[in-house]
């Protein structure tokens, strides 16, 4: 297997569906052997898999390889019915979190580092990833801790005159640049694990909820990241305005908030913030669970919220289901993702 195959697995894969998918991606090539026309129409694409559960009990475990052919096997099986339309597709992609921009930049060297972008950004020599969810700030993958408005314990910054991007330039902004250098149609979705802590009940980057006083000075706070990024050169296609608003980690920042805390946000201030700012970035609701989606359905039942609402970002986990038919999150006119 190729090195740098074998260390984008080690690098990305956490829970069994991120291995496969990652596997799939990096190790299915066509065989080098001379085949015959009936062999190519069979299919002769093989597909390593590679997987590990979520709780480990299984790492890394190599599983049958499978192969595209004219047998089908019914759980691999897509139905594609084209008389039936939703959502555009944007594209597929994954994460580059702070860990992970720091082992590209510190521990590759430049060739590695270029040949690896290329096998996950590049359409032609690579996978052609055309998404990133990237963290604005730190998230459970971090080196460290922080936000970029920083401040002492009990001490406030309204104006975010203290609002620095400083430390994504480092890494995490040179490997964003080199990734859209070798695909300039890369799109970057932005979530919060948490705004800066004294914005929060906790007064900390970990547990808490956005206090009443602070839904202004985060909407400013999403304005000035969008705006300091773009200025980096690194475009923002959409933002999410909490990573998983119904989870409030104990040990890694993160930060509770309800359907009708984000309606207030988004229609009163994150929307006319981002209206007034001139910014063409998209706001998507929710970024949770599918199992949860009477929190979007809520939300865009408000036509204000609505209306600055480009659509609905969920997690593919929660339930061995996608929403049901009838919620308004997977209407054609909102996007979903």
């Amino acid at each position: 297997m190729n090195p740098l195959s074998e260390f984008a697995r080690k690098l990305l894969c956490r829970t069994s569906l991120s291995c496969l998918l990652l596997t799939l991606a990096v190790s299915a090539q066509p065989t080098t052997r001379k085949q015959s026309p009936t062999s190519r129409a069979q299919g002769s694409l093989r597909i390593d898999v590679v997987e590990s559960s979520e709780d480990l009990h299984e790492s890394l475990l190599e599983k049958p390889a499978l192969k595209f052919g004219s047998s089908r096997i019914p759980a691999l099986t897509i139905e594609v019915d084209d008389s039936v339309k939703y959502q555009q597709i944007d594209g597929f992609g994954a994460s580059l979190t702070d860990s992970s921009a720091w082992l590209i930049s510190q521990k590759l060297s430049e060739a590695q580092r270029t040949q690896f972008l290329e096998m996950l950004f590049d359409p032609k020599k690579g996978i052609g990833l055309s998404i990133l969810r990237q963290p604005i700030g730190s998230s459970d993958f971090s080196v460290a801790d922080y936000s970029y408005d920083d401040m002492p314990l009990g001490k406030f910054d309204p104006e975010l005159m203290r609002f620095t991007i400083d430390r994504d330039r480092a890494y995490i902004i040179p490997v964003l640049r080199e990734a859209l250098a070798v695909n300039p149609k890369l799109k970057i979705i932005a979530s919060p694990w948490s705004p800066p802590g004294w914005m929060k009940t906790s007064g900390s980057m970990i547990g808490g909820t956005l206090l009443p006083s602070s839904f202004a000075p985060l909407a400013r706070y999403f304005v000035r990241f969008v705006q300091s990024y773009e200025a980096a050169g690194v475009p923002i296609f959409a933002i999410t305005p909490q990573n998983e608003p119904r989870n409030i980690p104990a040990d890694y920042p993160g930060m509770g908030m309800t359907a009708e805390e984000q309606t207030v946000f988004i229609r009163e201030h994150l929307g006319p913030a981002f209206r007034d700012a001139h910014l063409r970035t998209k706001i998507m609701a929710f970024d949770h669970n599918w199992d949860m989606i009477d929190f979007p359905d809520k939300l865009l039942s408000d036509p204000k919220a609505a209306e600055f609402s480009a659509g609905t970002a969920t997690h593919c986990y929660g339930a061995a289901r996608r929403p049901r038919p009838n919620s308004t999150t997977i209407s054609p006119l909102k996007e979903f993702g």
